[in-house]
């Protein structure tokens, strides 16, 4: 594996991880490997430098979607998941009788 594709072992890795524990770490050490294969893609402007760094740009912005998806995961794990009708808004009803005078 050469450093120019090292970022992808890691990417993969990231995208795979089943592990939630795990996950949050294979996510930063991507980014990390991605953003430097970044600075060095710009420091040497090569041809085909253009399809690297969309690559790479397509990778980080994987990344970023299931850090989101797997942040949500967490918050709403927290709550239990309600039914259609169910909430926390009920209605009462009274009923209402014409001949109650309430005064």
């Amino acid at each position: 594996m050469t450093d120019d594709d090292s970022w992808r072992e890691l990417y993969t890795a990231a995208m795979l991880e089943l592990d939630h524990g795990r996950l949050q770490n294979r996510i930063d050490a991507a980014q990390v490997a991605i953003r430097q294969s970044m600075e060095k893609l710009m420091g040497f402007c090569a041809v085909g430098d253009a399809e690297k760094l969309q690559a790479l740009s397509g990778a980080l912005g994987n990344l970023q979607a299931l850090q989101r998806v797997e942040f949500r995961k967490v918050i709403s794990s927290g709550s239990p998941s309600l039914g259609p009708g169910e909430g926390s808004c009920h209605e009462t009803h009274v009923p209402q009788n014409s001949n109650d005078n309430l005064a």
